[in-house]
């Protein structure tokens, strides 16, 4: 009773705070961008809260409850892609897409490089934004869904299956999300921020503790596996197969950072520019915190005497309810909730803004109100939810689903992004190759990597960065006309 409470709180709240919003959204503008106002706290969590995911309670630990030290390499990837967004991209984004009143990502591609009548670089950067966020949102539905599985085998009188947790998920973040849009998606991801950052550091503290300080705490978990992986930092490889095998394929998702659209949002819609600086030093602060804890807590997991599940990806929850009391189970379970809302609502945010001022208005032309886009807006969020619902049914791992979508996105739009706020001599031509080679090379590369059957480079999101950049370069010295409509 005391575990379901705690939850319904937490669903009540946040529902509120979406119909406080509500009242704010007077078009479009403001229901996919919050008219260009988020204070300089709000979009640095927001952001980072947006990006973590349910990757963070549930993929993270996860990885490292399998690779044991060797997973600290992710952590500093996205410690990594996450400085370099925030004081390389953030600012000029900021910048040149309220230059070309730019709504959205494609919007921002197109005025850039001009448009011709064609939308090609919009519709090219459309279709890859929708195509990964069918799996993206999936991912984040299948995480509540383990999540209630999972906290329904452990607490008495708590009964929620797999796909009752998909529904129970989806239904809050459709609520809010469709009631508030952008700005109660921002609000949101603050609180949720702020709970996910509690839960991956608090309770791998008290796991420390209760196993009797580090020390006894690592030597619990050199009992738990083959000492040389758990405890090595590169799994025992060396040469090649630690650079390549190891190193990169878990720092790689530091290049998928500039190609994420909920994440980009943020940045188009901080209030001053000027602010910019301090929202990264904040945003870089909490990501240091969150990621360490989160990793952390996968190790605890691991060493922790009676924690033992059946799907790595259930670490979290499972050492919550052998540490904690009910109640605070409850609420870090609830953070485990808000990961996934907190990306979930931003990405079917942008998918919606995707169809809406993308397609309808800015390709096909269709002339609305603002009052019949924003209904258009709210409709779509509808629909991309139950597409969502509908591909997480099929039970997969979290991780793996995300990377997927990650790299989609970071080898098809991250280099286009940031060429275009940093070299003016990028051509739209250049451009539409370089986004095509991108995500058509990480959908090719894992088929022809296991034919070639190689022990390394099978990281595909590195390798389609490089390509990438390299198609827009070099095609951009080689094309002739016009740079781009500056």
């Amino acid at each position: 009773m005391v575990f379901g409470a705690i939850f319904l709180s937490y669903f009540v709240f946040v529902a509120a705070l979406g119909l406080i919003a509500r009242r704010r959204n007077k078009g479009l503008d403001d229901f996919l961008l919050a008219g260009r106002r988020l204070g300089t706290v709000t979009s640095a969590l927001s952001a980072q809260a947006s990006d973590m995911s349910a990757w963070l309670v549930i993929g993270l630990p996860g990885a490292a409850y399998t690779l044991g030290y060797s997973a600290v390499w992710i952590v500093v990837g996205c410690i990594a892609g996450t400085v370099f967004n925030w004081f390389v991209l953030a600012r000029r984004l900021r910048v040149q897409s309220e230059r070309y009143a730019a709504l959205t990502l494609p919007d921002y591609f197109e005025a850039r490089f001009g448009d011709d009548g064609r939308h090609v670089l919009r519709l090219i950067s459309v279709s890859i934004i929708l195509l990964s966020y069918c799996g993206y949102i999936a991912a984040q539905f299948i995480a509540a869904g383990k999540l209630f599985e999972t906290v329904s085998e452990s607490i008495p009188g708590f009964e929620v299956s797999y796909n009752g947790g998909i529904l129970v998920g989806a239904g809050i973040v459709l609520l809010y999300t469709i009631v508030g849009g952008f700005i109660a998606v921002s609000w949101t991801d603050v609180l949720q921020g702020m709970l996910m950052l509690v839960a991956v550091t608090l309770v791998p503290i008290m796991a420390v503790a209760s196993m009797g300080g580090v020390t006894s705490s690592i030597d619990l978990l050199r009992l738990s596996g083959d000492p040389g992986e758990i405890l090595s930092f590169s799994q025992g490889k060396t040469g090649a197969a630690f650079v390549l095998g190891v190193f990169l394929s878990n720092f790689s998702w530091a290049f998928g950072y500039p190609g994420q659209p909920h994440i980009l949002a943020r940045y188009m819609a901080i209030r001053e520019e000027r602010k910019v600086p301090v929202a990264g030093t904040i945003a870089a602060v909490w990501v240091v915190l969150a990621l360490f804890g989160a990793f952390a807590l996968g190790l605890v997991g691991r060493a922790l005497p009676g924690v033992s599940p059946a799907d790595a990806e259930h670490v979290m929850p499972c050492v919550s309810y052998e540490l904690l009391p009910t109640w605070l189970c409850a609420v870090v379970c609830s953070a485990a909730l808000a990961a996934m809302m907190s990306t979930a609502d931003s990405q079917l945010i942008v998918g919606s803004s995707c169809i809406v001022e993308d397609l309808v208005v800015k390709t096909i032309k269709v002339p609305l109100s603002s009052t019949r886009a924003l209904w258009l807006s709210r409709a779509t969020v509808l629909l991309l939810t139950l597409l969502a619902i509908g591909v997480s049914l099929r039970k997969a791992e979290v991780f793996a689903q995300v990377f997927n979508a990650w790299a989609s996105l970071g080898a098809g739009l991250g280099p286009a992004l940031v060429l275009s706020v940093l070299w003016k001599r990028a051509r739209k031509g250049a451009v539409a190759i370089g986004m095509v080679f991108g995500v058509g090379f990480v959908h090719v590369w894992p088929r022809v990597h296991a034919v070639l059957g190689w022990d390394y480079l099978a990281d595909p999101l590195v390798l389609g960065c490089i390509g990438s950049v390299t198609c827009i370069v070099v095609g951009s010295l080689l094309f002739s006309g016009r740079a781009c409509s500056e």
